[in-house]
């Protein structure tokens, strides 16, 4: 069966060094060009540079792009924007020009209609061959998890539901990892479930084939408005790296993310401890970095700061959570660990061998090569394509 043309809708720009999704929606655009296929992709964007990054890094032939501004939603009204949120939380991405384009784009025909991330699939409704995505479950993140507050408690109840109607109204879905089609199995038994796992063209990032310097320094970036992320920080910062100090008096911890410095206002006076916010481009503070270490507590999917750490060359200490869906092995591609008093002990242990650290940085990135490359990205997805322009 030929498969010609895909309209991917995104709720990020595919560019790999802007937003998290973007980072695979890059990868997979150009894995399916290279691969034949006509992408016709439908993106809100965030922030125009990254928008024309794409533009740059994905032009040719086989790639159409259109971008539609976040803020887009602001030009609707208050009562309309409230109304919304409450009908279909999350969906206020979804601008009401996106929407009119993809229609056009529809009646000129297409092969299979994608839809990335979960909240994008409202838009999959009397959709024939349509395939949701979903790279994570907020109810599966915030498990557990105490909300302060009952504005709080009743957004994370209004997401939630929305996920599970969401979910039941896609026939086909798009999960990164096996823990993933667990958990959507329940919320909707009839669905075909594909798991294909997110890749990153490391192509484009500088591999360090050994230390920046002798500075033990330690960290990563994360953004904190996502619970994951700030329950990362707020381990590492209270829990794991008084044990790294204790045993390593000259270690120093660097935390960059969106709102890093409001979120951790509290912890901004700890020893040791730099806190960036709200850059740009992460990419320098990686390349800072002699150990990524990334206590992640709880989280689901895939996590896209672990590729780029393989990418780039940053030998990794992270636990079970971290490592989700990678294939990555312990004390081979990693160091993985899951007690606060082991994770610091094998942070420490990467810090005094650099035999080790050259010997992680070096398999991972074959592992991110092999396994997760715009290539194999694009050879997963075309599998799932094929099913669902065969399907009825």
């Amino acid at each position: 069966m030929t498969i010609g043309r895909v309209v991917l809708v995104m709720l990020n720009e595919p560019f790999p060094f802007g937003n998290t999704n973007g980072r695979w929606g890059h990868a997979l655009v150009k894995g399916l060009a290279e691969r034949g296929y006509h992408v016709r992709c439908l993106a809100v964007s965030s922030r125009p540079e990254w928008a024309a990054g794409a533009r740059e890094l994905l032009a040719g032939p086989r790639v159409e792009l259109s971008f539609y501004p976040l803020d887009a939603y602001r030009q609707t009204g208050w009562l309309r924007r409230k109304w919304r949120t409450l009908r279909q939380p999350r969906s206020y991405t979804l601008s009401d020009g996106l929407r009119r384009d993809l229609d056009v784009e529809l009646t000129r025909g297409y092969d299979v209609l994608h839809l990335d991330p979960l909240w994008a699939g409202y838009l999959a409704k009397d959709r024939p061959r349509a395939l949701g995505a979903v790279h994570n479950l907020e109810s599966v993140d915030l498990r557990g998890v105490a909300s302060p507050s009952w504005r709080l408690r009743a957004t994370r109840r209004l997401v939630a539901r929305a996920e599970r109607r969401l979910l039941t109204r896609l026939r086909h879905v798009h999960v990164t990892t096996d823990r993933l089609a667990r958990e959507v199995a329940p919320l909707n038994p009839a669905a075909a479930l594909h798991v294909v796992p997110i890749g990153l063209d490391a192509s484009l990032y500088e591999f360090r084939a050994d230390d920046p310097g002798s500075e033990p320094l330690i960290g990563f970036p994360a953004t904190m408005s996502w619970p994951p992320g700030r329950l990362a920080a707020e381990r590492m910062i209270t829990r794991v790296f008084p044990r790294i100090r204790a045993r390593r008096p000259d270690a120093r911890l660097l935390l960059v993310g969106w709102n890093a410095r409001t979120a951790l206002a509290q912890h901004l006076s700890v020893p040791g401890l730099e806190v960036v916010e709200n850059v740009p481009d992460a990419r320098p503070y990686f390349q800072r970095l002699q150990v990524f270490a990334y206590p992640l507590p709880q989280g689901s999917g895939m996590m896209a700061k672990i590729l780029e750490a393989m990418a780039y060359g940053v030998p990794i200490v992270t636990t079970t959570e971290g490592v989700e869906g990678y294939g990555i092995r312990d004390r081979v591609h990693a160091l993985v660990e899951d007690d606060d008093d082991a994770f610091a002990e094998r942070v420490v242990e990467l810090l005094r061998d650099a035999d080790l650290r050259r010997a992680l940085r070096r398999a991972a990135r074959r592992l991110l090569e092999e396994a997760h490359s715009p290539e194999t990205t694009a050879s997963g997805m075309d599998k799932v394509y094929r099913s669902i322009a065969g399907s009825p």
